[in-house]
């Protein structure tokens, strides 16, 4: 059984291993963010602008793998796409498909890390597993799992289409939320399929981190 503080999912994904982040922002705010490779977490680009666009500061970094061990690290570098426009992601979801940061983290971490999804792997209808760091009823700060499922996968190459590039699903919204890796389980290991971004219409809004990959090259 896993420890409690991972909320609701089944004991048939015990094998989950992906380790989640909790970014807290130099002005108090918290997001949530996935480790890519031992030196890289990715988060919401969103999370790292205050609301009049300025870049802000990343206070600490804590690491806890889902059902594991936990973890400290500090920031280096941010890597923002060029497109993302913070001042317009807050007034339109049509640039979701930017909303990306890559952290440089250090020291280096022992933790294990968790690889994008392939387009071919995202399917509608498809179980997720969305997991962040949210308060519980208490105001403990915890890590939290949720399996939800996936209602829409845009891959069109139409980058005009607002939806391009974004995922739709019905996984329960949380203080802390952003950033939130949302994974699939694909021939039994765990993929990152996308970044959890922003509500619309009482729908979940991600990152297709399998479209971000190919259209912006890291």
């Amino acid at each position: 059984m896993l420890i409690a503080a991972l909320g609701v999912i089944s004991s048939s994904l015990k094998v989950l291993a992906a380790t989640v982040g909790l970014v807290t922002l130099s002005d108090g705010s918290m997001c949530s963010g996935a480790l890519l490779d031992p030196e890289t977490l990715v988060t919401a680009a969103h999370c790292v602008f205050d609301r009049g666009g300025e870049r802000l500061g990343v206070a600490s970094i804590r690491l806890r793998q889902i059902g594991g061990e936990s973890g400290v690290a500090s920031a280096g570098a941010i890597r923002v796409p060029f497109e993302f426009d913070p001042q317009r992601n807050r007034q339109s979801t049509i640039v979701e498909r930017w909303d990306v940061a890559f952290i440089n983290i250090w020291p280096t971490s022992t933790l294990p890390p968790i690889s994008i999804a392939a387009p071919a792997d995202l399917l509608a209808g498809q179980s997720v597993l969305q997991a962040g760091f949210s308060l519980d009823a208490a105001g403990e700060l915890r890590l939290k799992v949720h399996k939800c499922m996936l209602l829409k996968i845009t891959h069109r190459r139409g980058v005009e289409d607002p939806d391009f590039g974004s995922l739709v699903h019905d996984c329960p919204a949380q203080h802390g939320e952003s950033g939130s890796p949302l994974i699939v389980v694909v021939r039994g290991r765990q993929y990152l399929a996308g970044l959890v971004t922003a509500r619309q219409f009482g729908e979940g809004r991600a990152v297709d981190m399998s479209v971000f990959q190919l259209v912006v090259p890291q």
